[in-house]
């Protein structure tokens, strides 16, 4: 059927006014060139509309719609009033890719997928539905971690990309987040979300259209401008069709799209929809301290707190004068600070006197941490002015054996008299021991001479 503003068009090309008696009297018999074109034109708009329907019909309806229906629904109430954000504007959709990776995820029993993946979202869904709305982005990014990580804070990619947002290290420090010995901020679901969000909303910023945001987000931002320079097409399904983009692109969207049409979905799956608040607060510590103990101690549950700090690379946090803040659920606020303040320390130490030979940067690294950081551990510290019998504290980050175990301690039980060419190097190879033991045991230092008569603890 010819659309009647088409008609209308062609009517005023021929300069014949639509509705005029001259119009009217035209038949398909009397006036034979205007029947030529009027067929030709039936047929090209025929043509032209068919290219243009979407690769399944709108009236067609998959299996995966009847059971899903993405249904534009608040099921943020139970949080606060959403206003601000959206939902991705799926005019034009592609269904059809859709429906087959329904079909495919219905074999692959993704009940125990979104499950695992969903439980694993529970503890940060709150804090990200929040930067969502704060930030007036499609809600959908709620989910997106599920996507690009299995909502697994610690996931890292065969490319490195880490973290529940996959940040690449080379991209992570543009959105205020750092990579030392100690943490690796890409972890840190804070600062993470509020760095994708961001990223998100400068793609949509320079794309003009979420779809594409996040196609950028997934394979990158020049990559998408420059597809859709040398096409002249802006619309991410018919770029997906044409597959001028990679394939993990073409699925990735389609992927968070069902995502969080599922999870939408209270009875489908039998996935345990929950919102009740997560809320997060964070203490900035003055000491290091120890996971493991600050759960003893206050009752918080070591899962929790690891959770709530995956950035951490140990179980201990970053050395004194680090402004480190410790991630915790608001209901164990109190019961933290209390257990703060009543302890002294809630860290473990390894304590090591230095021998004759030892280096900062070899004890370090049998203890699991840089010079640097050793050294902020034992203030007045240097590689150069490494005293023996110094005793330096080392964090107990890792369970290790004590640095130079494997050699013998000597007890200084029994005495000796010292000869004329006496050395301390020379006793030391006499008593099968060092010259700093001789001279910690006597109180002496190593530089010192030793003289004639003097009389000396030996091993």
């Amino acid at each position: 059927m010819v659309c009647i503003s088409s008609m209308v068009l062609l009517f005023q090309k021929s300069g014949l006014p639509y509705g005029s008696r001259d119009t009217r009297r035209l038949g398909m018999g009397r006036h034979f060139p205007w029947r030529k074109s009027l067929i030709l034109f039936f047929i090209l708009n025929r043509l032209l509309h068919l290219a243009a329907e979407p690769l399944v019909s709108q009236n067609h309806n998959p299996r995966w719609k009847s059971e899903i229906k993405y249904e534009k629904r608040d099921i943020f109430s139970s949080i606060n009033d959403y206003k601000r954000s959206q939902f991705l504007d799926l005019d034009g959709y592609d269904s059809k890719a859709i429906e087959t990776l329904y079909k495919q995820v219905k074999k692959d029993n993704w009940d125990k997928y979104l499950k695992t993946t969903y439980s694993r979202l529970l503890p940060y869904r709150d804090f990200i539905a929040a930067e969502v709305e704060k930030q007036g982005v499609p809600y959908e990014i709620i989910y997106l971690p599920i996507v690009e990580s299995a909502a697994y804070p610690m996931a890292t990619s065969h490319m490195g990309a880490t973290g529940l947002w996959q940040f690449m290290s080379n991209s992570s420090s543009a959105y205020d987040m750092k990579t030392t010995e100690w943490v690796d901020e890409r972890r840190d679901f804070i600062k993470s979300t509020k760095g994708a969000i961001a990223k998100l909303s400068y793609n949509y910023k320079v794309t003009g259209d979420w779809l594409l945001a996040l196609a950028a987000y997934n394979c990158g931002l020049n990559r998408v401008k420059t597809v859709v320079k040398k096409s002249g097409i802006d619309d991410f399904w018919e770029l997906s069709r044409l597959g001028l983009l990679p394939k993990e692109t073409i699925n990735y969207i389609p992927k968070l799209l069902l995502v969080s049409s599922l999870l939408q979905d209270k009875n489908l799956y039998n996935v345990p929809i929950k919102w009740d608040i997560n809320e997060w607060s964070e203490v900035e510590l003055e000491n290091s301290i120890d996971l493991r103990l600050l759960a003893e101690k206050s009752g918080i549950p070591f899962k929790v707190l690891k959770d709530g700090n995956s950035e951490l690379l140990y179980n201990v946090t970053p050395p004194i004068n680090s402004s480190y803040k410790l991630k915790i659920p608001k209901e164990y606020t109190d019961s933290v600070k209390n257990a703060l303040l009543k302890q002294d320390t809630l860290i473990e130490f390894y304590k090591y006197r230095v021998k004759s030979g030892d280096t900062l940067s070899e004890i370090s690294y049998h203890y699991g941490l840089s010079t640097p950081s050793l050294i902020k551990y034992n203030p007045g510290v240097s590689p150069r002015t490494l005293r023996v019998g110094r005793v330096l504290i080392v964090p107990a980050i890792k369970k290790v054996e004590p640095y130079g175990s494997n050699i013998e301690t000597k007890i200084f039980k029994n005495y000796y008299v010292v000869k004329d060419g006496d050395t301390l190097w020379g006793l030391s190879m006499k008593f099968d021991t060092t010259v700093e033991e001789i001279a910690l045991n006597n109180g002496i230092n190593v530089n010192n001479y030793i003289k004639k008569g003097m009389r000396l603890r030996v091993p």
